[in-house]
């Protein structure tokens, strides 16, 4: 009697409270539910280590040392066949926490499951160490050690191991392939990775059903994707990334890249930011070059040692610029010049020539130490200290004080000493002068195959035609003084008187006789004495000459020339061109 009275007492509390009711000591369980009083107990032995709470609650559990115990079914038909067709694996259907109508209802031998919400796991047959927390929260789900948190959280999954869901409709659909080892994905927010099709160690960050979530990432291949703007240090980026101090003191954003080769110390790898100063920059602490490229090819190399390569990843100079084909070239323009190939300063060198060219109809200065030495003329002309002035000739050279102007030529012969070379002076009171400051002839010459036309020679003679003068001046060829005066020449003759008193003697002139335009005689009587020709002085010295052809005469006149005979005579004919 007392016994039905505690049982009526737990009845009418049940009823008032709860409506189902379980009482349970080490060897029997009640389970009381509005549509009765049901006694559990272990099949295979004296008590069930069970509590199930609601209509087939574990209704099909079967109970042994490996199977069926430890389990928390409260809710209708909660693990309703737990153990009723195993895989045959021991052991199984043990340590599972299922509430909620029909949550874990398929369980068919899996363990160590938590299902907290209606059809939460209700289709899962096997599964393993899932929790499962929502409404129909992991719902096909018969793998293993995943987590669902949310309505149908990881609803349509029926493979995939170590999957994370936490959000309404996080990882719905799962997928069907199956995947006995790793599928590893994590989903969070409503919908995150919802979308069709299966999926493996992905992770989605999301508020909607998209394949673009706000974050994405890859844990096998170790990539992460932001599908949007991303701030450090701000809420409201500007670009893809924003990286804000908001220091007022001393801010600093920058952006390090090491790796293990490099270290990860103060003075490690590279960097790019923005300093306190408000300047930006670029910064490699390596020991090796900065290197940009674009189209997959390096355009430009900043060598560790502070040479800039353009084209090349070796540059030889501070600033080396190379290519492989065509013109290598530096272009400096302005707005006033313009931005085009053919507008302002170009310098290039191509496969057979190189230019340094001022592309604009101005001048192109050159100079040293502040000052402007040498300009090139839009016409052509070509101008040493002018300092911008107009050049007068193809070669002006101009100083601005009273000192000399000089040019002066040199080479690996002469030296290259103020003594040495030759020099073209104007000197500060306008003197020219030409010095020519070697032990050699000076020639002037205008065809290379001919004799020079002018000789200087280091003694001082001039040769006009002739290589080595043996006079101040010797001209081999024709004179002429005057416009009007005829081109001339000088021949001298020598021979000697005849023997005897009105005798005749000849030589021959080898000229045209009509060239012919002055001949003078004289006949030396004794040393350095002369009588011309018909001297009739003294008596005996009367001589006379005619010419006759290509020959000259000389004839003693009879009876007056016997202190002339067989004498020495000097003839010089000039004749013209």
């Amino acid at each position: 009697m007392k016994y039905r009275l505690i049982i009526l007492s737990l009845l009418v509390s049940f009823l008032s409270h709860a409506q189902v009711r379980t009482v349970e000591n080490n060897t029997q369980s009640i389970t009381l539910t509005p549509n009765g009083v049901t006694v559990k107990k272990g099949v295979n032995s004296g008590f069930d280590p069970n509590v199930s709470i609601g209509f087939d609650a574990l209704k099909s559990n079967q109970l042994n040392s490996q199977i069926g115990f430890g389990n928390i079914g409260i809710g209708t038909e909660t693990l309703r066949d737990n153990t009723l067709t195993p895989n045959g694996t021991l052991p199984y259907g043990i340590f599972n926490t299922a509430v909620g109508h029909s949550s874990m209802s398929n369980n068919r031998g899996g363990n160590w499951n938590t299902a907290v919400g209606t059809y939460a796991l209700s289709a899962a047959q096997h599964p393993k160490f899932n929790t499962a927390i929502g409404y129909s929260a992991g719902h096909h789900l018969g793998s293993r050690e995943n987590v669902a948190i949310g309505i149908y959280a990881l609803h349509s999954g029926y493979f995939g191991n170590r999957n994370t869901a936490i959000g309404a409709y996080a990882g719905e659909n799962l997928g069907s392939i199956y995947n006995d080892t790793d599928s590893a994905n994590v989903f969070i927010g409503y919908q995150a990775g919802s979308t069709l099709g299966a999926k493996a160690n992905k992770l989605y960050i999301a508020n909607t059903n998209t394949d673009e979530p706000l974050i994405w990432g890859d844990f096998f291949t170790q990539k992460l994707g932001f599908h949007g703007s991303v701030g450090i240090g701000t809420k409201t980026p500007s670009d893809l990334l924003n990286i804000h101090d908001k220091s007022q003191s001393i801010p600093k954003s920058y952006l390090r890249f090491t790796n293990g080769f490099s270290g990860q110390n103060i003075e490690d790898g590279f960097r790019i930011g923005l300093t306190e100063f408000m300047s930006g920059i670029i910064w490699h602490y390596e020991d090796k070059p900065l290197v940009f490229g674009t189209n997959n090819t390096t355009r430009l190399t900043i060598h560790e040692n502070g040479k800039v390569g353009i084209g090349t990843n070796n540059p030889q100079g501070n600033l080396h610029i190379y290519q492989n084909a065509g013109v290598s070239s530096l272009i400096l323009n302005t707005s006033y010049s313009g931005t085009g190939s053919l507008d302002g300063l170009f310098i290039g060198s191509g496969q057979t020539s190189s230019s340094f060219m001022n592309r604009e109809n101005q001048i192109l200065f050159m100079g040293t130490n502040n000052t402007n030495i040498a300009t090139f003329h839009p016409d052509g002309k070509f101008g040493v200290g002018l300092n911008g002035l107009p050049a007068s000739s193809d070669l002006h050279i101009h100083k601005n004080d009273f000192v000399s102007t000089e040019l002066q030529l040199t080479n690996t012969s002469t030296g290259y000493f103020p003594t040495d070379g030759f020099s073209i002076s104007m000197k500060n009171g306008g003197e020219l002068e030409m010095n020519y400051k070697e032990s050699q002839k000076v020639v002037f010459q205008t065809n290379t195959s001919a004799t020079p036309e002018l000789v200087l020679q280091t003694n001082g003679n001039m040769g006009l035609g002739v290589n080595n003068a043996s006079a101040k001046l010797e001209v081999n060829g024709f004179t002429k003084l005057g416009t009007d005066a005829p081109s001339i020449k000088i021949k001298k003759l020598t021979t000697t008187s005849p023997a005897i008193e009105g005798a005749t003697i000849n030589l021959d002139h080898l000229l045209s006789p009509n060239k012919i335009i002055a001949v003078q005689i004289m006949l030396e009587y004794i040393p350095n004495s002369y009588v011309p020709p018909s001297y009739d002085g003294n008596g005996g010295f009367w001589y006379d000459w005619y010419l006759s052809g290509d020959k000259i005469y000389i004839k003693n006149k009879l009876g007056s020339s016997g202190s002339i005979l067989s004498k020495p005579i000097k003839i010089i004919i000039t004749y013209e061109e």
